[in-house]
């Protein structure tokens, strides 16, 4: 039956807007070399209903003991059907310990494993806090949020003005760089920026480098002060 390999033919599929619900891992993409992308179906047949820009909590077993570990929602609300987390990669640094969850998600978790999801929650959406003029400002997994954000804006077609200018470490750390200049392609009111802090050997790379700075916001942002402004990433960089 085409309901084994295309389950959202089912009738009566419902809508799932917030609470505990079972999925199974549905697919797996590589990002970067340390960014992998995790998107989950539901085990029952749902339509996934959440604000842009929100996050989810995962519940996983590792060494036998269940852990729960909160991530942004990158996935969009206008493709109900999977939903799902950008997770990078932590390696311990400056005192700091290694990801013990991100880590364990990037080793162990393959399609067609099963876990439980919670949420959705936050108020970090274009959606809660809508303005015709957005600047959306992320730094490395930082971007999570603002994925989200732009792929519903493109999907719905919205007439919503977006400059979204990212950071990255390298070139290779671009997240999802492919598909947001598709976008940007598709949607006329669309505007990408890129920086990264440092050029590899031998990379092509051309656009800005050195850290993102508010000189470099108002020259490639004029109207900076007009516009409703998301900002997403480490610490310092906020």
């Amino acid at each position: 039956s085409p309901l084994i390999y295309m389950p959202a033919l089912g009738t009566g599929t419902r809508v799932w807007a917030g609470g505990e619900l079972r999925v199974r891992v549905a697919r797996i993409i590589d990002e970067t070399h340390d960014v992998r992308t995790f998107l989950f179906a539901a085990v029952e047949p749902v339509t996934f209903s959440y604000r842009p820009g929100q996050f989810m909590a995962l519940q996983v077993i590792i060494d036998g003991q269940t852990v729960y570990r909160s991530y942004t929602i990158s996935s969009s609300p206008s493709r109900p059907h999977l939903i799902g987390v950008t997770v990078k990669r932590v390696a311990a640094h400056d005192g700091h310990p290694a990801g013990h969850v991100s880590n364990w998600l990037h080793d162990h978790l393959k399609e067609g494993d099963k876990l439980i999801i919670n949420g959705p929650f936050g108020d970090f959406s274009c959606h809660t806090h809508s303005a015709q003029r957005l600047c959306l400002v992320s730094a490395g997994s930082g971007i999570t949020p603002m994925l989200s954000m732009v792929r519903w804006l493109t999907d719905t077609a919205a007439a919503v003005d977006i400059v979204f200018v990212h950071s990255a470490r390298t070139s290779a750390d671009l997240i999802a760089r492919t598909e947001l200049e598709t976008l940007a392609l598709s949607n006329p009111r669309l505007s990408l920026i890129f920086t990264v802090s440092r050029t590899e050997p031998r990379s092509a790379w051309s656009g800005f480098v050195g850290r993102l700075d508010v000189a470099l916001l108002k020259l490639q942002v004029p109207d900076l002060r007009l516009r409703r402004i998301f900002v997403c990433g480490p610490q310092g960089f906020m």
